[in-house]
């Protein structure tokens, strides 16, 4: 499988695990309220980058580099301990497949992206 086709797959199932999220995080307290919506936000724009990624834009590969260090930086401390067990398997998830998409987009450097 391409680079290209593995980062745009990993930034899409970034995208999806971060929108489920929103739910969860909406259905707490306030405080969570503002993180759902941020994480809302940054799912968006992680597929916006999916796409510009997958259409060569020039902008994409930075875009996506930006939501999943967010979403990494983000999801440390939860991966971390001191939430609940299914909380800590997501934040795991996300930052795992985050690494995923930043190695692949790495190995694409400049090249084109598109495949199909």
């Amino acid at each position: 499988m391409p680079s290209s086709t593995t980062s745009v797959s990993a930034l899409a199932g970034c995208a999806v695990s971060d929108l489920a999220a929103v739910p969860l995080l909406l259905g707490s307290d306030d405080g969570l309220t503002v993180v759902g919506v941020g994480v809302g936000l940054l799912a968006a724009l992680t597929a916006v980058a999916a796409l510009g990624v997958w259409s060569g834009a020039g902008w994409g590969r930075p875009l996506a580099f930006g939501t999943r260090g967010i979403d990494i930086l983000g999801a440390i401390p939860v991966a971390a301990g001191g939430a609940g067990a299914a909380a800590t398997s997501a934040a795991a998830a996300t930052v795992v497949l985050s690494l995923v998409a930043i190695v692949t987009l790495l190995r694409l450097g400049g090249h084109a992206a598109r495949t199909a």
